[in-house]
């Protein structure tokens, strides 16, 4: 028997906002530049960085949504 190990779903996240470019553009419009650049590079990676995991929730909340990160984890099987 595998255990998942649990990973963030960056993408989704992303997705949440619209995707890079409608992200970027919602961070702009707060006064929070981002680059469409930026994010990608975190979908690249796989990780946002924790100072933009709380801008993130805190654009969300301005917006009157809730972005909970418990949301966007994913359970993938382990290797080991």
């Amino acid at each position: 028997m595998s255990e998942a190990d649990p990973t963030f779903n960056v993408r989704a996240a992303v997705r949440f906002f619209g995707g890079p470019a409608d992200l970027a553009r919602r961070f702009e419009n707060v006064g929070e530049p981002l680059t469409v650049k930026a994010i990608e590079k975190w979908q690249e990676r796989g990780q946002i960085p924790g100072a933009w995991l709380v801008r993130m929730s805190q654009l969300a909340k301005s917006e009157g949504r809730i972005f909970e990160i418990t949301d966007f984890i994913k359970h993938e099987e382990s290797n080991t």
